[in-house]
């Protein structure tokens, strides 16, 4: 779900070896012009993480960036794919967007404390709630596995 590759590309500046997954070809094409304008390179896949069964079990990372983006039958494989060590930094919509706009669906939309339960395995690093400047408020957790 990387979109314009607007957040690959800024870790791809910073030294990061960056894997950008969407399900739409249109995205990962915008993802890489992005790149290729700012002189970086990523790697683009093709897969639809809410409908192809396992799509991250060949992939192994230090971190994990999630923005915006909230199905919660990827938590799992989220946790297995991070290496040792490595990290998760996950900001998503929470519940009360639903008052300011979308999205509007509980699916699409994290309970206080949700991420953290998730994840209680590992050392938490920073769980907060913000509000945008629309008002809708969001999560921004970061934490690292053991």
């Amino acid at each position: 779900a990387c979109g314009a590759g607007r957040d690959s590309v800024y870790l791809a500046q910073r030294g990061w070896q960056v894997t950008a997954i969407d399900y739409k070809a249109n995205a990962l094409e915008r993802c890489n012009r992005l790149a290729k304008s700012t002189q970086v390179e990523i790697t683009t896949l093709l897969r639809d993480l809410e409908n192809q069964p396992q799509p991250l079990a060949d992939l192994s990372t230090d971190l994990v960036l999630v923005m915006r983006y909230l199905h919660r039958p990827l938590f799992p494989a989220i946790d297995a794919l991070i290496k040792s060590g490595g990290g998760i930094i996950y900001s998503t919509f929470m519940v009360g967007s639903e008052h300011f706009g979308s999205p509007r669906n509980p699916a699409y939309l994290l309970k206080p404390g949700e991420l953290a339960k998730q994840f209680s395995g590992y050392e938490i690093l920073v769980d907060e709630h913000r509000q945008l400047a629309d008002g809708r408020p969001v999560a921004l957790f970061a934490a690292l596995k053991p």
